[in-house]
């Protein structure tokens, strides 16, 4: 299904992906759930990946869905990589509405492929949530689960970005339009810090310990390398608790300034179908 684009892909299972001649594309996974290609637009002239993700309703099939996706992001670590679409997963409770409670075990399993894939939702715009198929006679559900997430070297790379959700008209997901601004000069960033794990409760301890093991005759490379150790210290996505990851996955207008997320993005997606918009990137 091309719909006036120059060329397109299908999978099997309902993914469908169009561009126009401005992009030299190459797919390069084809997995049930998801399909990644590498790009290069005549004005980007850099290869980015873009993996467009349709989530199974099954556990087997979103355990499927997170190994697919972190093989892509450690087959290509070198590369910016953005996924979008139907994750068919929530982060917490917060990103659910309606009478029937959510699967703990799902959103623990998701939130632990967040803390493994280490990627950075995109903000957004617009209303984020998907109407659940129910029953005759039970309220209605609604659950957030389209979304963006692009990896550290994505934001090195493009200067903004933002994801805006359009009107829903006869379909149960909204079309997703993720725009990407690339016009303004690329400074490469030399530290970044994304603060969604400062309330945990070792947090305190390991920076302490962090802090005091390091030390270095330049004080700019001691500042650095104690970064880095409190880095690797960390604790994973599976060790913090699901309220800072739903602070993570928030709105703009609904989270703190504190949990700040870096943002970037000019490629249209739209009900799994990508183009990128003449004279925006």
């Amino acid at each position: 299904m091309k719909l006036g684009f120059s060329h397109a892909h299908a999978t099997s299972r309902d993914i469908w992906v169009s561009w126009d001649s401005s992009l030299t594309t190459s797919v390069v996974a084809d997995h049930a759930q998801v399909v990644t290609l590498t790009l290069v637009h005549t004005r980007l002239r850099e290869q980015v990946m873009l993996s467009i993700v349709h989530g199974g309703r099954t556990t087997q099939l979103t355990r499927s869905l997170w190994e697919e996706l972190l093989r892509v992001r450690n087959s290509f670590p070198s590369l910016p990589l953005i996924s979008t679409r139907d994750f068919n997963a929530i982060s917490s409770s917060v990103e659910k509405s309606g009478s029937l409670l959510p699967s703990s075990g799902s959103m623990r399993e998701f939130n632990h492929f967040v803390g493994e894939a280490n990627p950075t939702a995109i903000p957004f715009h617009g209303r984020a949530s998907h109407l659940d198929e129910i029953p005759e006679g039970q309220n209605r559900q609604l659950s957030r689960l389209d979304r963006a997430l692009a990896n550290p070297q994505w934001y090195d790379l493009v200067h903004s970005s933002e994801e805006s959700h359009l009107n829903r008209f006869k379909f149960d997901h909204s079309p997703l339009l993720l725009e990407i601004i690339i016009d303004q000069p690329r400074i490469k960033k030399s530290f970044r810090y994304l603060n969604c794990w400062s309330s945990h409760i070792e947090f305190l301890e390991i920076v302490e310990t962090t802090w005091t093991s390091v030390n270095h005759s330049k004080p700019l490379k001691r500042v650095a390398f104690r970064l880095k150790t409190a880095q690797r210290h960390c604790p994973s996505g599976v060790g913090i608790p699901s309220e800072i990851f739903s602070r993570v996955f928030a709105t703009p207008r609904t989270r703190s300034p504190r949990w700040s997320l870096l943002s970037t993005s000019r490629i249209c997606q739209c009900s799994g179908l990508l183009s990128i918009k003449r004279g925006h990137i």
